[in-house]
């Protein structure tokens, strides 16, 4: 596996930053559509919707999905990977670190694009438990979905060194594991009345195009 990506990172290189650049236009073009109250509309019909179709006895269970994407729960994972590229395969996963600028993106998007998070009265949340993180990046405003940009970032990590894996038998079991929880996680955020769908979708892409840079870096 260590040689397999190797070989990527010298061959591919410039196609995972090429992914990340053209991830972080979307990003951009997104914010600025959404700034402009383009989309409003959309983000409404589409929690409506969500909430209209789905049973609240999934208020529970989503509400303890969400925490897997918590800033202290990815941390932790993020040091396991790295700490798994450090002492198994002798190397040092510096684009790990471009994970802070999840943050920087986070914040920015929330002090300049001044999309309002979803009233109160969409939310669904059903738990009495908050980590940490939870009010270290705390506005009034919700665009992007840091939860979802984390997330993202992790499980674009998570399938290249799947994907990368000699084990084929394994190999697509954990890929649809992954991709189920990618799609879980996404309709949780709207769903808890925690974030509009473009709120969602912006921090998707953010987080691909986050991941692709690290990934381009290994």
């Amino acid at each position: 596996m260590e040689n397999n990506i190797e070989d990527m990172g010298q061959k591919n290189r410039f196609k995972y930053i090429f992914i990340s650049l053209v991830c972080g236009l979307l990003f951009l073009i997104l914010g600025i559509v959404v700034k402009q109250n383009y989309i409003r509309g959309f983000d409404l019909s589409s929690m409506v919707s969500l909430q209209s179709l789905i049973s609240r006895k999934l208020d529970l269970p989503f509400s303890y999905l969400t925490l897997l994407g918590s800033t202290e729960v990815t941390i932790l994972i993020l040091a396991i990977l790295f700490c798994w590229q450090l002492f198994k395969r002798r190397r040092v996963f510096w684009g790990l670190f471009l994970f802070i600028y999840i943050y920087i993106f986070e914040i920015a998007g929330k002090l300049y694009i001044y999309q309002p998070s979803p009233p109160n009265y969409f939310h669904r949340y059903n738990l009495g438990f908050h980590f940490p993180s939870s009010f270290f990046v705390h506005t009034d405003y919700s665009y992007p979905s840091g939860h979802m940009a984390r997330t993202t970032f992790l499980i674009v990590l998570l399938v290249f060194f799947i994907w990368k894996n000699k084990n084929e038998n394994k190999k697509p079991f954990f890929l649809i594991l992954l991709f189920l929880y990618f799609i879980m996680t996404f309709i949780s955020r709207i769903y808890l009345g925690e974030h509009w769908m473009s709120d969602v979708i912006g921090g998707s892409i953010l987080g691909i195009s986050i991941a692709s840079l690290s990934i381009g870096l290994l």
